[in-house]
This record gives structure tokens, sequence and C-alpha cells, in this order.
């Protein structure tokens, strides 16, 4: 996938983090990748064996640990476990902190958890993405909202306030 530029990428995999950064900032532009890299990683991404070593490490790193919130919440919903594992994808997780204080909310309807619980991940957010942490959290709770300027539905991906079979 990567040509005469391997042994480059497989030197910069073993580097100090920094020297990574650096090298990473060196062929971008912006969010963008330059060439050839941006034709070799697509490359790459584009081999079954890659695409399943993609898939086994959304499961083990973000989905397990997603569903095992959900049940400490005792979120049942497609939309509960949808954003459980939307905060462990972009915020590390629920903080325990917070998954204690939604435990006194265990006999209110799920909804309002959801909810609560959006609220909470953004407050824990730093001041500058708040606003926007709190827009994805709540179009995931209500299951539909604006994003990033854009409407998001997610019915439309099959995911609604039903339980997770």
């Amino acid at each position: 996938a990567f040509g005469s530029d391997a042994p480059e990428l497989l030197r910069m995999m073993d580097a100090p983090r920094d020297e990574q950064e650096a090298w990473a900032n060196s062929i971008s532009r912006g969010a963008r990748v330059v060439e050839p890299w941006r034709s070799e990683f697509e490359r790459f991404g584009s081999f079954p064996e890659v695409q399943e070593e993609q898939r086994l490490r959304a499961h083990t790193a973000y989905f397990v640990p997603a569903r095992a919130t959900a049940q400490r919440l005792s979120l049942v919903t497609e939309r509960g476990i949808a954003l459980c594992f939307d905060a462990q994808v972009q915020n590390g997780g629920v903080l325990q902190v917070l998954q204690d204080a939604l435990a006194a909310l265990a006999a209110a309807p799920e909804l309002e958890r959801l909810e609560a619980l959006a609220a909470g991940i953004a407050n824990a957010a730093l001041p500058q993405f708040r606003h926007d942490v709190l827009s994805r959290k709540m179009a995931l709770a209500h299951g539909e909202g604006v994003v990033h300027g854009r409407p998001v539905f997610l019915a439309n991906w099959g995911i609604a306030l039903l339980p997770a079979g």
C-alpha cells in the first residue's frame, strides 16, 4: 500500500510521540492528508484484513466499554447505547462521577436520563467545545438535531428509542 514510502511510515510508528505528531503535521494541510500519503492510506484502508482489524478495534476498544456503561446506567435502547458509544469514541467514555450521579435517576424515563447524560458529558468538556459536544450528544439523545451545522436524523441510520437487540 505504501510502496517506497513504507520505510518512512514504519520508522514513524516507532518514533517518539512528538516526532510522530510533527511528521503527521508535515504530511497534512489542515485536516487533509497530502499526496502520495492520502492515496496510500486509502489503499491500505481498502484491504479486507485492515478493515477487519478496524472492526475488531472498534468493537473491543469502543463498543464493549460503551455497552458496559449502558448496562451500568440501565440504558437499554439503541439511542442509549449509541450515546454511550459516541461518548466512548469522542470523549474517552463517561466519567465515573457522572455515572454515579445518573444512578440517582434510575427510575426516570430513559429519554430523561439520556438528556442528563448528554448535558453531563458536555459540562465535562473544555469550555470552547461545550456547545459542540452538547449539540452532538443531544442529537443522539433526541434522535435528531443539528450537528456541525448539518441536520442529523438517527432513524435514517436505523437507531431509535427502541430496545436494543
